[in-house]
This record gives structure tokens, C-alpha cells and sequence, in this order.
């Protein structure tokens, strides 16, 4: 139920092409909920990097925020009187930058990101991620 609400939600947009990683990440909403009692909890991070036109002159001007990497990770939690807890990665993804922009600051010291990190063959386009 979930699955295909999300899938024709994503296919309505324009440029959404399945690939290997997204279809694995879509592959997590077809599980049916086994155990209503227990709600399946992900947590989303985002790391950004900063980036102007690159048609615009060297200004003071920072830059504005774009995506740069999408995670995605499932916590599941067992056990009654030992509760185990287990994370899985469902997503974790580098982002294109457009090409009419430049970055401008990677923010490595709070991303982790690296210009190598998104001249990758594997990086997503926004729409995708």
C-alpha cells in the first residue's frame, strides 16, 4: 500500500529514472507491517555544500545552500527485557551539483564532503535522491 502510493508519486515526477539505488531504497516500503505494535522509525540526513551561479561574479556573497548527500537509515529495535537495536543503511547517496553552478565552500569540517566526493559517476540528481 505504501509502496505503490510512493512509487506513482515519484514516477509522476519529471526526469525520475529508476536506478539500482533507488529501487532498493523504494524496496523497504513494500515490506507489509508484520507487527502493527511496532512502527518501522528511519532517520534522514542531508549534507549540503554551498554554491552560486556560476555566471556571477566572485562576490561576498556565501553562496546558497544545495544538496550534496542523502542517508537513510532503518533502526529496528528487538527483545522485550534486552532490547537489541540494529541500524541498517537504506540510502546513502552523493548528489550532482547543476552545471550552472560552482561550489563555493564544500563545509568539509561539518560535511565530511570533498570535491572528489561529487565528481563520482554514481551521484544522483536531485529528483532522484
Amino acid at each position: 500500500r505504501y509502496y505503490g502510493t510512493l512509487k506513482k508519486q515519484l514516477t509522476a515526477v519529471s526526469g525520475w529514472k529508476t536506478t539500482s539505488k533507488t529501487a532498493a531504497a523504494l524496496s523497504v516500503f513494500r515490506d507489509d507491517f508484520s507487527d502493527s505494535s511496532r512502527p518501522r522509525v528511519f532517520a534522514l540526513d542531508c549534507e549540503m555544500v554551498l554554491c552560486r551561479p556560476k555566471d556571477l561574479a566572485p562576490s561576498s556573497t556565501p553562496g546558497k545552500s544545495t544538496l550534496a548527500r542523502v542517508s537513510l537509515v532503518e533502526c529496528k529495535s528487538y527483545g522485550t527485557r534486552e532490547r537489541k537495536i540494529e541500524f541498517t543503511t537504506v540510502l546513502d547517496v552523493y548528489t550532482q551539483i547543476g552545471k550552472d553552478l560552482e561550489v563555493v565552500d564544500y563545509l568539509t569540517y561539518v560535511s565530511g564532503i570533498e570535491k572528489h566526493h561529487l565528481e563520482r559517476d554514481d551521484c544522483l540528481t536531485f529528483l532522484e535522491a
